[in-house]
This record gives structure tokens, C-alpha cells and sequence, in this order.
């Protein structure tokens, strides 16, 4: 596994790993990457058993009880508003729901599941727990939808356990960014690199036509923003050279395919006009 440090450029980690949420939702596993601004992590959902990309935010570190977990919390907040209006979560008209889901996801945008603000303990303390809530369900959506727990605790009151709260999204989990298939070669020289490297452009092209035919721009396209599904990992095979050459005699079959890489973190995602200036 690669080093903490590392795959976080540097920066501190946010979460003891590996450890439960206080409040009984989230086993946290492993950290996955992340930066100043944000950091992700690999855990599971206790209450629909599923996998998921859990995005920390840290604004100001996240003290306890400073302002920057509001302002954090309406970050995030935010973007799940964002996933929404692409039809990428469980959160929407329940009649076209499965649909949009499908929809979204044969473009190469992943699922938000949930948001909200998380008491967990940080690196240097012990985490507290308590038992799970139970789950909302709606039958017309395919992804699982939860009531997001109320966090009871007040911020002094997790301060006193030695524990932080911070703002999160939880995520479809996905495989590694493109910056780290770059360093492990997978866009070389050879026909399979560039094939690779052709699929990751025809994948984007799809995302952003999808985005951009509803009126957003994303606004942050950049390697570490294109992701490989799962279930690869930075030691696992790299993705196949794109579909089989016999699935696309031409681009107006190209087009029609779903896309192998998702773009991800719309935290910047805005409207444009009609003229394609941002609102």
C-alpha cells in the first residue's frame, strides 16, 4: 500500500484509519488521496453494507466548533446539489430517478449518495461509536438513499472525546485517478497506451457533452479529476486499451458507448447561459 503521506501530497492525514464514525454510520478504511482542500477515503456504508469514496473536507482544519465546519458543511452541501441536477443521486424525481442514474452513469459521472457533517476521531485519538440508523428506502431508485444521521453531538461535546466533525460527501467508489495510471505507464508509447489514452479522451468528450447539454460547465477537467472504474487499485492490471475494435467500426458508434473513466468533484461545477458564459 502506498504511504499516506503520499498519496495525500503531503499533507497531514485528517482520519484515524482505520475506525468507525461516531455516530455508527461509516467504517473508514483507508485513505484513498486527497490535498489541503479535500481528502478521500475508502469505507463502508454500515447501513446499505456498500462501498464508498467518503470526501472530507477541511476547511481550516475543521477545529471543532469553528466557523469553517458550517462553511465546509455549505460546500458540500453544494456539490451534492450539483450531482443532483445531473441526475446523479438517489435524491430526485422518483418517477425518472433509475433512469437519470443510468443515464448519468453511461456518461461517465458517478453517484452521490449522501452529505452532511461527521464526528470522527482525528490520528492521535480513539474512536467513539454508537449503533447504526436505520435506512430510508425508495423503491424507484436503484442507489441506495439514507436519512442523514443528526449528529446529536454538539461540537464542544466531541471536542471534550478528543474527536473532530467535519463536512463530507459519500461517493460512488471508483478505481485510480489518471495521474496515477500516468505514473504507472498505462498511456506509453505502445498501441495499447494509446489506445488507452484515446479512450480517457472519448470518455471525457462524453462527460462533458453531458454536462454541458444541461446548462453547467465543470469547471476543474484535470488528471486527477478522470477516474478508472472499479475494481482496479494501483497495483491491480491496468484498464483495457478501450471496447474491442469490432464494437466500433465508426465514431457514431463511439459515441454511443459508455464511457470507461468518470470525471469526479463537482465542487466547482456552474451554470452558463445560452451563450456559454457562466451565471
Amino acid at each position: 500500500m502506498e504511504d499516506e503521506y503520499e498519496v495525500l501530497c503531503g499533507q497531514q492525514p485528517l482520519l484515524a484509519v482505520p475506525q468507525r464514525s461516531a455516530d455508527g454510520r461509516f467504517d473508514v478504511l483507508r485513505v484513498l488521496g486527497g490535498g489541503s482542500a479535500a481528502q478521500v477515503y475508502e469505507a463502508v456504508d454500515m447501513h446499505s453494507g456498500e462501498a464508498v469514496a467518503l470526501k472530507i473536507l477541511a476547511p481550516d482544519h475543521a477545529a471543532p466548533g469553528s466557523c469553517g465546519v458550517a462553511a465546509g458543511a455549505l460546500a458540500a452541501a453544494a456539490e451534492f446539489d450539483s450531482y443532483q441536477a445531473l441526475g446523479a443521486t438517489a435524491h430526485g424525481d422518483p418517477g425518472s430517478c433509475a433512469a437519470d442514474l443510468a443515464s448519468a452513469a453511461a456518461h461517465g459521472i458517478p453517484f452521490a449518495y449522501q452529505h452532511g457533517v461527521l464526528t470522527v476521531s482525528h490520528p492521535n485519538t480513539q474512536a467513539s461509536a454508537s449503533p447504526p440508523r436505520q435506512p430510508v428506502s425508495d423503491p424507484a431508485c436503484p442507489a441506495p438513499m439514507h436519512a442523514a444521521p443528526r449528529h446529536d453531538a454538539t461540537a464542544a461535546a466531541a471536542a471534550a472525546l478528543g474527536n473532530r466533525r467535519y463536512p463530507y460527501l459519500s461517493l460512488q467508489l471508483l478505481g485510480p485517478d489518471l495521474f496515477t495510471l500516468m505514473e504507472r505507464g498505462a498511456f506509453d508509447a505502445s498501441q495499447a497506451g494509446r489506445d488507452r489514452l484515446a479512450e480517457v479522451g472519448r470518455s471525457m468528450v462524453t462527460a462533458l457533452e453531458f454536462i454541458h447539454d444541461r446548462g453547467h460547465v465543470h469547471g476543474d477537467l484535470k488528471p486527477e479529476n478522470i477516474v478508472a472504474p472499479r475494481p482496479m487499485s494501483p497495483s491491480s492490471p491496468l484498464p483495457p486499451a478501450g471496447p474491442p475494435p469490432a464494437t466500433r467500426p465508426g465514431a457514431a458508434l463511439d459515441r454511443q458507448l459508455p464511457a470507461s473513466f468518470y470525471l469526479v468533484d463537482f465542487g466547482g461545477m456552474s451554470r452558463i447561459d445560452a451563450a456559454g458564459a457562466r451565471m
